[in-house]
């Protein structure tokens, strides 16, 4: 799934993502938290971009899930696209109003010139 975002091939990313979520060894695995944890990897290589779209792979796969849209916030913050993180915070605390990260990045960014 790596290279097929590296090369902006997200609708193979996401192809690649089911087959692996179906595959019957991953019946158990958190497959949210280590797409997670790949996103929070590019950012941290700064890879920017490529973040946003593992990012935005989990909020399409895991779209009930505040940590989705929560760290696609996060990433879209980065990228500097407040408008886009603010939208995505917000969906984050839409869906549990009790994610105290997401509040706390949406009450900054509303104060922040």
């Amino acid at each position: 799934m790596n290279e097929a975002i590296s090369a902006n091939d997200s609708e193979r990313a996401s192809e690649i993502f089911k087959k692996w979520l179906a595959a019957p060894v991953n019946r158990y695995a958190n497959g949210e938290a280590q797409v997670n944890r790949l996103g929070y990897e590019l950012l941290s290589k700064k890879k920017l971009k490529e973040a946003v779209e593992v990012f935005k792979l989990n909020a399409v796969h895991f779209p009930a899930s505040t940590y989705s849209y929560d760290s696609l916030g996060d990433a879209y913050l980065v990228l500097g696209n407040k408008e886009l993180a603010l939208q995505n915070y917000q969906r984050a605390i839409e869906l549990d109003p009790s994610n105290v990260s997401a509040r706390e990045a949406l009450e900054k960014l509303r104060v922040a010139p």
